[in-house]
């Protein structure tokens, strides 16, 4: 068990906004930054991250919280998982932290997801994938959205 204080330390090093920009690009819009929400089919900027508070809130669909709820939300992944994540990056030492894999309904859509998304790269990078690829190139899109 992480004790309070240390969760507090965590939570005090990192910052909001630059762990959401790691995910999501931001535009700064007078004291707050802004996004597309992730978490919902978005359009037009809707989240709206303070660096003051240290939280995000997004107006359209009500997602909000601090940087351990964004993310678990995002990765879709525990608590511990996003202690020992923001952790490593501020420096923060945990001992004991106890993380073991959680069991979601959720995790075989995922697994499926990451084998066809291996599966479309490698396939992509082969001969018979080359007419896919260069009608991508066609559209402007540059190798690494491909």
């Amino acid at each position: 068990m992480v004790s309070k204080e240390k969760i507090n330390e965590i939570r005090n090093k990192v910052d909001i906004v630059e762990i959401i920009s790691d995910y999501i690009p931001l535009t700064k819009k007078g004291r707050n930054y802004f996004c597309v929400c992730p978490f919902h089919d978005d359009h037009s900027p809707s989240m709206s991250i303070s660096s003051d508070k240290q939280i995000y809130t997004c107006f359209s669909c009500g997602a909000s919280g601090n940087v351990f709820n964004f993310l678990m939300e995002y990765e879709n992944i525990s608590f511990n998982q996003a202690l020992k994540i923001l952790a490593d990056k501020c420096g923060v030492v945990i001992d004991g932290l106890n993380i073991k894999k959680e069991i979601s309904v959720n995790n075989i859509y995922y697994d499926i997801y990451n084998k066809i998304n291996k599966l479309y790269i490698n396939n992509i990078n082969t001969a018979s994938g080359s007419s896919a690829y260069n009608y991508l190139l066609e559209r402007k899109l540059d190798d690494n959205l491909i």
